[in-house]
């Protein structure tokens, strides 16, 4: 069976359509595609106002959110576990950045190598296992005047990185991958 979208035109399946309760045949007018488009549309539209407007409530409502947080406590911790364990490269990026800000050892980067730092960290949690870490590594440490740039550095094992700690020069046990 086949039923029209009323945003494309086209024919489709009925299958191509979400369910909706008050719609012919229990489905919405307008096929998923169309639907999904529309609501990123309105989304990318509206989010900055909707960001401003929670912003506003929380500062109008701060016993509000106090209240939610000691309610939901569990909750909130369990979601910061579960994005702690997803996004580790991104939490040791963002780690590293800060210790090498508070050594004033971060020069003004491009959009290249903020990607390519961002690499480095995603290579080592893809080549991390649980017989083996993988860590991001600066080759000159940043306690020696090591800048927290692409060029300074490396992926290592855990092994060599501990045993590394600040030296300069280390002969590695295992593999090093630089870009």
């Amino acid at each position: 069976m086949w039923k029209q979208c009323t945003k494309c035109g086209k024919f489709k399946a009925l299958w191509a359509f979400n369910k909706h309760k008050e719609g012919q045949f229990g489905l919405r007018p307008v096929c998923s595609e169309c639907h999904c488009s529309n609501s990123k549309k309105n989304y990318i539209n509206s989010r900055d106002k909707k960001i401003e407007y929670q912003r506003k409530w929380r500062s109008n409502n701060p016993s509000a959110f106090k209240e939610y947080a000691s309610e939901n406590e569990e909750k909130i911790k369990f979601r910061r576990m579960l994005y702690r364990k997803n996004n580790k490269n991104k939490i040791n990026s963002k780690n590293a950045e800060y210790r090498a800000s508070k050594l004033n050892q971060t020069p003004e980067l491009t959009e290249l190598e903020i990607k390519k730092i961002k690499l480095y960290y995603t290579i080592a949690e893809y080549l991390s296992t649980d017989i083996c870490k993988w860590e991001v590594d600066h080759i000159i440490p940043l306690s020696k005047g090591g800048l927290h740039h692409p060029d300074n550095l490396q992926v290592i094992t855990a092994y060599d990185n501990v045993r590394k700690n600040a030296k300069l020069k280390y002969k590695y046990k295992n593999y090093v991958v630089k870009l």
